[in-house]
């Protein structure tokens, strides 16, 4: 399964990669400035949605592919809650995770 992401401000659709509890990272064509807060809206395939507030901690060029950036990105509290999602954080990642047996 994958999680699908977009800056709820602007309705720009990102890939996410590396989802944890703590943050992601996306790739997209727009490169993000360090320190830069921004609301996002993840979403698995089949599973739970969740709005997120993150702030971005890194913003480089993705060899080999001009025009794109990998950029790392940290949650934080949203301003209207003041919280950080977790429990729908923890869900939205138990939803995409493939576990496999080595049987």
């Amino acid at each position: 399964m994958s999680v699908r992401g977009e800056l709820v401000s602007l309705n720009i659709p990102i890939v996410i990669h590396d989802l944890s509890r703590t943050g992601f990272a996306v790739v997209s064509q727009t490169p993000f400035e360090r320190g830069q807060t921004l609301d996002f809206r993840l979403l698995a395939d089949d599973g739970p949605g969740v709005k997120v507030t993150a702030c971005a901690v890194h913003s480089q060029p993705v060899p080999g592919s001009p025009g794109l950036h990998r950029s790392g990105f940290m949650f934080i509290p949203g301003e209207l809650t003041g919280l950080v999602p977790q429990a729908s954080i923890d869900q939205l990642i138990e939803a995409v995770s493939v576990v496999t047996s080595c049987l």
